[in-house]
């Protein structure tokens, strides 16, 4: 857009197609009315097997999820950030501990 600031009028066509061959096209602009016809594209069990990943868009390496979720969920139900813990299995490092004035974790 920085190159083609006109483009950021552009209509973008979406077409969301469900697994029992209901179909439906729209764009993005007036996709807020449209939500709900995407759903019931989708079906019951699809829409709600997504919902339950939702929360993974949170994570950096699947934050393209949210793309495709703005079609499906509000705003206000797509997750930007996680706020769960991550954890991982490191080995002790006195001297970044130190940087800190922590004692070290052995």
């Amino acid at each position: 857009m920085a190159k083609n600031p006109r483009l950021q009028d552009a209509a973008v066509p979406i077409t969301i197609e469900g697994p029992r061959g209901a179909v439906v096209r729209g764009n993005h602009k007036e996709w807020d009315e449209r939500r709900s016809d995407a759903r019931s594209a989708l079906g019951k069990e699809l829409f709600d097997a997504l919902d339950g990943l939702r929360e993974l868009a949170g994570l950096p390496m699947f934050a393209d999820l949210n793309v495709g979720f703005g079609y499906l969920f509000d705003d206000a139900k797509i997750v930007r950030k996680s706020a769960k813990l991550m954890v991982a299995f490191t080995k002790d490092d006195c001297a970044f501990d130190s940087k800190f004035a922590m004692p070290c974790a052995h």
